[in-house]
């Protein structure tokens, strides 16, 4: 997995970002699924001929895999719990 800290999300972060991507995985054909941000549907985007973005469609939570750890949370960490009161902790 590649992860980069750039310091904007726009068009020039992502050609590095797509740039780094090719070279780290340069044996593979990576095909990348971009939501519908500007800098992923730019003109000036550089796309490296082993990567094919494929845009998800719009209001498309379920295709996010960051919106299933918010599930993941709900089911594991925040079920439903019995307070002994409001001020003094969590009996389990």
């Amino acid at each position: 997995m590649t992860c980069l800290i750039l310091p904007y999300a726009n068009t020039q972060m992502m050609n590095l970002f797509l740039k780094q991507v090719s070279q780290d995985f340069a044996e593979y054909f990576i095909v990348m699924q971009v939501d519908k941000a500007a800098w992923h549907r730019s003109k000036n985007l550089e796309i490296p001929e082993n990567i094919r973005l494929l845009e998800q469609p719009s209001y498309s939570p379920e295709f996010m895999p960051v919106e299933h750890i918010w599930e993941d949370i709900r089911e594991n960490y925040f079920y439903n719990r019995i307070l002994k009161s409001t001020t003094r902790g969590i009996r389990v």
